[in-house]
This record gives structure tokens, C-alpha cells and sequence, in this order.
């Protein structure tokens, strides 16, 4: 089980944890700490970037109740690391992800729709801002 430091504080930037474990996966390697600042991809959300040991985190996905950091290279296992999330992405992806919460309860309230999902990748983003200036549009010629 990885201890999620992002539950209690999303404003987290740098934090240690210790190597649980390690596997090879194809050229690249699936680190488990017992703790991590890094978001997995889920909810719509892409997963955090950064770096720990100044290795560059690649990928975060959860599998159970375990964080899992795919990383180009090994780390040692037992050792403490240092983990270091890409603050301006984070921050980015946290504003993205409210302000489709806001926008979703807007067109709830306004059409009945329900939102049944939306992905706020980088090459999605674009998309769903063109959704907004058009909802913008829609809006602006009812009014």
C-alpha cells in the first residue's frame, strides 16, 4: 500500500519516500514507494510528471491501493528517495480539472445534461476549450 501524500495536501511539491519495490517493464522500470505526491492518472486526469532522484517520471498509474511510478531507470530498493512533482503542470491540471467541474454543473443546471466523463489530457485540453468558447457562443446568442 502506498501512503498517498496528495489526499491531504495537493499542494505538495517535494517529498521523500522509501523504495519499496521494483520491476523491469519492457526498457523501462515500475518503482513502488511507500509514499507519493504523484497523482496517477485517473478521474479524467492525466498523471503527474517530475522526477525522483532526478530520474524523469514518466508515468503514474494506480493498481489497487499501490501507486506506481514507470521510470527510465532503476532505482535501489530500501534506499530513500526524493520525489519532485512538475509544479506548473500539476497546478495547470488542477485549474482544468475544476473549471470543468464548474462548467459541467453549468450546463446541468441550465440544460439537464449530465457529465459522464471528460479526459484533460494535454492533447485534449485544446478540445475542451474549443467546447467552451462555443458553449460561450451558444450562451452569449440566447441571451
Amino acid at each position: 500500500m502506498t501512503l498517498k501524500l496528495y489526499e491531504n495536501n495537493s499542494y505538495i511539491k517535494e517529498f521523500t519516500a522509501t523504495v519499496l519495490s521494483i520491476e523491469a517493464s519492457g526498457e523501462n522500470f515500475e518503482v513502488i514507494l511507500d509514499q507519493t505526491a504523484f497523482f496517477p492518472e485517473g478521474g479524467g486526469q492525466a498523471a503527474d510528471k517530475g522526477e525522483i532522484n532526478g530520474i524523469a517520471v514518466l508515468d503514474v498509474q494506480e493498481k489497487g491501493d499501490t501507486v506506481v511510478h514507470t521510470l527510465a531507470q532503476p532505482l535501489e530498493i530500501g534506499k530513500t528517495v526524493n520525489g519532485k512533482i512538475d509544479w506548473p503542470l500539476r497546478f495547470l491540471r488542477m485549474q482544468n480539472h475544476c473549471a470543468e467541474h464548474i462548467l459541467s454543473g453549468v450546463i446541468h443546471k441550465m440544460f439537464g445534461y449530465n457529465n459522464v466523463g471528460i479526459r484533460l489530457f494535454s492533447d485534449t485540453v485544446n478540445e475542451f476549450l474549443y467546447f467552451i468558447r462555443n458553449v460561450r457562443y451558444n450562451l452569449n446568442g440566447r441571451a
